[in-house]
């Protein structure tokens, strides 16, 4: 009888750990569970180094524009206070209109996402752009635009000021030479 229970613990805990990978969205083709005669359960995980998107960010203002470095990219804005980025997460932050966010209608312009090496999610978006590759944590940089409305209808010049900085950050793409962002060489 205890063997059963035993066996019933670790699987028990096998599926807890494999809904809770799945609910991160962490989940591995190579995470293995092991279960060992007494019962516990071990993973074997391939080591993979952290990756915080914002680590080490800085600000500078050059001639107009506002040059924001980050982990091994580097996103160019006018140098006014209407915009202003948002960690996400880890792997991601928005760029997003203040007046837009503040009136409640989110004034995203565009979210940049850092996506593992063979990770293709991205291609579900409806509006993206392949924005640059850095090889030393092996993340792919996708732009992804908003497809809705997201400033004020009602304010005239919250819209030119909205379509004026959308219009700047859709340039993004690794394949333009004058795109606001770059990955930075290391």
């Amino acid at each position: 009888m205890k063997k059963i229970l035993k066996i019933t613990a670790a699987l028990s805990v096998i599926a807890i750990a494999t809904f809770g990978l799945a609910a991160c969205g962490d989940t591995n083709d190579s995470d293995e569970a092991i279960v060992q005669e007494e019962g516990q359960v071990t993973a074997q995980e391939e080591p993979t180094e952290a990756y915080d998107i914002m680590e080490g960010v800085t600000t500078e203002s050059v001639e107009g524009d506002q040059i924001i470095t980050g982990n091994g990219w580097r996103l160019v804005m006018p140098d006014t206070e209407d915009w202003e980025i948002e960690q996400i997460e880890d792997d991601c932050f928005r760029v997003y209109m203040v007046a837009a966010d503040k009136d409640g209608f989110g004034g995203d312009l565009v979210t940049i996402r850092a996506f593992a090496s063979g990770d293709t999610e991205y291609k579900d978006f409806p509006s993206y752009a392949m924005a640059g590759y850095l090889e030393k944590y092996g993340k792919t940089f996708v732009a992804i635009f908003p497809t809705d409305v997201r400033f004020n209808p009602d304010d005239e010049g919250q819209m030119v000021l909205y379509n004026s900085l959308l219009e700047h950050v859709q340039r993004i793409s690794k394949d333009n030479a004058d795109s606001p962002f770059t990955v930075v060489a290391e």
